[in-house]
């Protein structure tokens, strides 16, 4: 694969991770339960080469835990181990389908979809 072409793989990682974060955050904001706090922000917190790490944020915008990892290369998502790596074992192969699962919990939602 010849360095473009591996830098526009790299992009369009990473733009599917920035839609995995806004669909979440989407998701979160219509079933938010708390009238006095504003809902959780899921972003993309940059740095990672292999992986894009999905942070929710306080409300003045400080990450504050890993919500989850997408693989750039593939889209693939996997749960957080920690702030800095990923759990073993992909959770979901595509951005699209974590996001359709994370969007049908019921209620409150946080990190469980990632679990099942």
């Amino acid at each position: 694969m010849k360095m473009s072409e591996q830098m526009a793989a790299a992009a369009a990682g990473w733009a599917k991770a920035e839609w995995f974060a806004e669909q979440i955050t989407a998701a979160t904001a219509a079933d938010w339960p708390f009238e006095h706090t504003a809902p959780t922000q899921f972003v993309v917190v940059p740095g990672g080469k292999k992986y894009a790490k999905i942070a929710a944020t306080s409300p003045s915008g400080k990450p504050e835990y890993v919500h989850a990892f997408v693989e750039v290369a593939t889209g693939h998502v996997f749960k957080a181990e920690g702030w800095s790596k990923p759990a073993k074992g992909i959770r979901f192969y595509s951005v699209e389908e974590a996001a359709l699962a994370f969007a049908a919990q019921p209620g409150h939602k946080g990190s469980g979809y990632l679990y099942a």
